[in-house]
């Protein structure tokens, strides 16, 4: 075969690849849902939407959300991983959410791997070797059970952000060899501040590697114009991050990180993974795409013992002995088991995947030279390999969930909209409770998941179907009653036969008044709810402001959380006012003689730089 055939032949290879990756995302979010023009809920898309929304409605990078668990600061704490929704919106916002969300979506799922091949392909300057990089790109994108399943389940942006980071090694690079320095300095001030906002916690990722990057070159670091270039990388990161980062130390108090030891972490489950067949004591079970990326990139990291010129692959291993550490060793700590650290895999294995290129073209050229009889010995190894790689294949076999709003929340829906008065609604599902205020502008007691690093959980519904922090076993119809009553709950819908059951046997606090898909939906209690708890007054739950009329004291209690964040005018002060058990007071107003109206809204302490 002649050069021109081979180039074409591998031209063919590519676009092939490259359609099929097309085709698989497609496959997980379909055109189908855009043309809907309803919200793409799926998954974590379904929180994300509901934070991103909530955003909106505040009228920028954060706000106050009053449509949610009795009233949150959001696009804070609760934003670390989704802030990338939100940016989008502000950067584009007369783009419908629903299409905003499925660009992004399919957007960052596209780039994702090509990103990874942008960030290794330099440093692998053979045919061959870039050949390597971009299919074992495209095969872990797809095929790992942990990557896959994030960017599948909606939480496209920590596998994007780290695919983000590795694109930073090479810039640091340039940015510390080059004489003039300052474009590529601008540059990874720009990526820098990407990935702070994209992922937050993704941050410390590109430790690692950019400190390999400095210490590998530390005789630049002689020079005035390197300095230069890393001082306006600095210097433009910390420009644009402090718009959300001082609110968010601001906040700082709401931030209550709660351990998830969903992933044992220690020796022994590093020992399993990478020396048995499984992942140990984890849902995602097939290990091999993990074992091959280690040790591929260990051998690919070997190969570039003595060449010059790859130090981005050397950064990256660095960045994946670390990530790997904190996979496996951070859930020993307290600290670390909020990060939930098994998440941090996905650093490890695609950081390595330039080093495994390295290696798998090393292999190739190798076998190439190769006797027939030993390439035949070869062949029958990797046949032996096949059933499990098979294995990922397979998966893809298994039908994508369904994107977009089931005609079971619109049924719900329904119900609820010939109801005369709503306040707000407590929501036993979450992915409902997510939609409900965003289809009908109705409040929630729900929501939010209790992955949430907040103290506003508590007028939640966690995973464990707690409500106020308790399950039906431990309620009586009284007592539940006077919270539904302080929480201004007008209607409920169950899901679980627990609090079915429940409310069967709580005929004076649940009324039906419909059942959808064997669920039944429940008005609450007597009387319509109000948002005032003591005094008197009118008050209308706006988007970006509480409204109070008509008020005939000096006193007066919202059924709303309390936020050092919110003011009033008119000479009105407001007071955190504890109620219940919630570690979240309510809202008290002390208003001064003769003021019968005035308005509440969210103000930041820092005056905001950004809207």
């Amino acid at each position: 075969m002649n050069r021109t055939a081979r180039s074409l032949l591998a031209l063919g290879a590519v676009v092939l690849a490259l359609l099929l990756h097309v085709g698989l995302v497609l496959r997980s979010y379909p055109l189908s849902a855009w043309a809907a023009d309803e919200a793409p809920l799926r998954g974590d898309v379904d929180r994300y939407y509901a934070n991103a929304w909530g955003a909106a409605r505040a009228g920028g990078l954060y706000g106050y959300d009053l449509s949610c668990m009795a009233g949150y600061p959001v696009g804070l704490w609760n934003s670390m991983g989704k802030k990338g929704f939100e940016i989008a919106h502000l950067l584009v916002p007369r783009l419908s959410l629903p299409h905003l969300f499925y660009l992004v979506l399919v957007g960052v799922t596209l780039l994702g791997p090509l990103f990874v091949y942008l960030a290794g392909h330099r440093a692998c300057a053979t045919a061959m070797r870039r050949g390597a990089l971009l299919a074992l790109a495209l095969i872990f994108w797809h095929l790992d059970a942990y990557i896959s399943y994030f960017w599948g389940f909606g939480n496209v942006f920590f596998p994007g952000t780290v695919a983000l980071v590795m694109v930073m090694v090479p810039v640091a690079v340039r940015t510390v060899d080059a004489r003039a320095g300052w474009a590529w300095g601008l540059l990874l001030g720009l990526l820098s501040a990407a990935v702070f906002y994209f992922h937050t916690v993704l941050v410390i990722t590109a430790a690692a590697p950019l400190l390999t990057v400095l210490v590998a070159r530390r005789a630049a670091l002689r020079h005035p114009r390197t300095w230069i270039a890393l001082a306006l990388a600095a210097g433009v990161a910390l420009a644009l991050c402090l718009p959300w980062l001082m609110p968010l130390w601001q906040t700082r108090g709401d931030c209550v990180p709660e351990p998830h030891r969903w992933f044992p972490g220690g020796p022994r489950n590093l020992a399993m993974d990478l020396l048995s067949d499984r992942i140990y004591q984890r849902a995602f079970d097939r290990n091999f795409l993990l074992q091959f990326a280690v040790l591929a990139g260990l051998h690919g990291l070997w190969v570039t013992r003595r060449q010059p010129g790859l130090l981005v692959v050397r950064a990256l291993g660095a960045g994946a002995a670390v990530t790997l550490s904190i996979a496996y060793v951070f859930p020993l700590l307290s600290l670390g088991c909020s990060l939930q650290p098994y998440r941090f895999i996905i650093p490890s294995m695609l950081f390595l995947l330039p080093a495994a290129a390295l290696s798998v073209a090393s292999a190739a050229d190798v076998v190439r030279r190769l006797p027939r009889d030993a390439q035949a010995v070869v062949a029958l190894l990797l046949l032996l390999v096949l059933p499990r790689l098979t294995a990922y294949g397979l998966d893809l076999l298994r039908a994508p969930g369904a994107v977009g709003v089931t005609d079971a929340q619109r049924a719900v829906v329904d119900v609820l909209r010939r109801e005369p008065v709503i306040a707000r609604v407590l929501c036993e599902d979450a992915g409902l409770g997510h939609a409900l205020p965003v289809m009908t502008g109705w409040p929630v007691i729900g929501g939010l998941s209790s992955q949430a690093f907040l103290k506003h959980r508590f007028a939640g519904v966690d995973e464990g179907n707690a409500m106020f922090g308790r399950g039906p076993a431990a309620w009586t119809p009284a007592d539940l009653a006077r919270y539904l009553h302080t929480y201004a709950v007008s209607h409920a819908v169950f899901y679980s036969p627990a609090w079915i059951a429940f409310a069967r046997n709580a005929p004076d606090v649940f009324t039906p008044i419909g059942t959808v898909g064997g669920c039944p939906l429940y008005r609450v209690g007597g009387a319509p709810p109000s948002y005032v708890e003591q005094g008197e007054a009118e008050v209308l739950m706006q988007p970006r402001a509480i409204m109070v009329r008509a008020n005939r004291g000096r006193t007066l209690v919202l059924r709303t959380h309390f936020d050092p964040m919110l003011r009033a005018d008119v000479g009105v002060s407001l007071e955190p006012a504890p109620m219940l058990d919630d570690p979240v007071p309510f809202l008290r107003c002390v208003i001064p003689d003769g003021v019968a109206s005035f308005t509440i809204r969210w103000s930041p302490r820092a005056g905001g730089t950004m809207p």
